[in-house]
């Protein structure tokens, strides 16, 4: 399935027509995001019937589409958007109850070994799961719209004084490119380079040799007087033989050059 490109700044503001299509969304078809639920829950075995996996895939869906459609989502207005339109039922709980019942069937063809986390969740019609439901749907439709990240820049808000709240606000970057010219060092408006700076970086990027700088070149001359042998011989160490047995077992080095090859032309 092909998605859209992560956006590179902050998603707009969704409108009241994104809440419908936000909500109409087939979640239960798109593997990607049910993956990335899964993750986000703690791995397949860490499933369960409660509110608080149920609120995990909502802010799940909320981040999964602002990637998807490039639409900021806000969390309690998508809440009181449910609140004011009841004919649109919540479809977190059926997402858990779908990822549950997959990680029932996939445990009940294994037999999880002994000691291990993986356990057989509590049934969908069962009374514990039933009440982890009713608490998750109340606090929904009739619980205190409380949006943690907007209550944290409330407080942030108001620790901020009043003339610096009323002063401009502007970007925290610099434009470099005013001084870092290619003409002469130097661009208009901009801080010069150091002349000998300017200097250097003219020349690399004409072409010309760098003042003060030597060329090495690709062949390094060899000193005539060097021979692959030496002219001293070694000493002969305590457990080595007579020179008699070790000139006859010496090998026969006629065949190898008394001096370097000349250097190939360089071209």
């Amino acid at each position: 399935m092909e998605t859209a490109p992560v956006p590179s700044t902050i998603a707009p503001e969704a409108g009241p027509e994104d809440f419908q299509r936000f909500h109409e969304y087939r979640w239960d078809l798109d593997v990607e995001f049910l993956k990335g639920v899964v993750l986000a829950c703690g791995g397949l075995n860490a499933l369960e019937r409660t509110g608080s996996k149920a609120e995990i895939i909502l802010h799940s869906r909320i981040f999964y589409f602002a990637r998807l459609a490039g639409v900021s989502m806000p969390y309690v207005g998508y809440k009181r958007w449910l609140r004011d339109n009841r004919q649109f039922k919540p479809v977190d709980w059926n997402l858990l109850d779908l990822l549950c019942d997959k990680k029932d069937a996939q445990l009940s063809r294994r037999a999880p070994p002994a000691g291990s986390a993986g356990s057989i969740s509590i049934s969908r019609d069962s009374p514990e799961a039933q009440r982890e439901k009713d608490a998750w749907f109340h606090e929904l439709y009739d619980g205190g719209l409380f949006d943690p990240p907007a209550a944290v820049q409330e407080q942030l808000s108001a620790a901020v004084p009043s003339w610096q709240a009323a002063a401009p606000k502007g970007d925290l970057y610099v434009d470099h490119r005013g001084s870092a010219g290619v003409e002469k060092g130097k661009d208009e408006g901009g801080a010069p380079y150091p002349e000998r700076f300017a200097q250097i970086i003219e020349a690399i990027q004409s072409g010309k040799p760098v003042e003060g700088i030597q060329e090495i070149p690709n062949n390094i001359a060899r000193n005539p007087d060097t021979t692959p042998f030496g002219k001293m011989a070694a000493p002969k160490k305590p457990w080595e033989r007579s020179s008699a047995e070790a000139k006859s077992a010496a090998p026969d080095y006629t065949t190898i050059d008394k001096s370097f090859p000349d250097a190939e032309p360089e071209h």
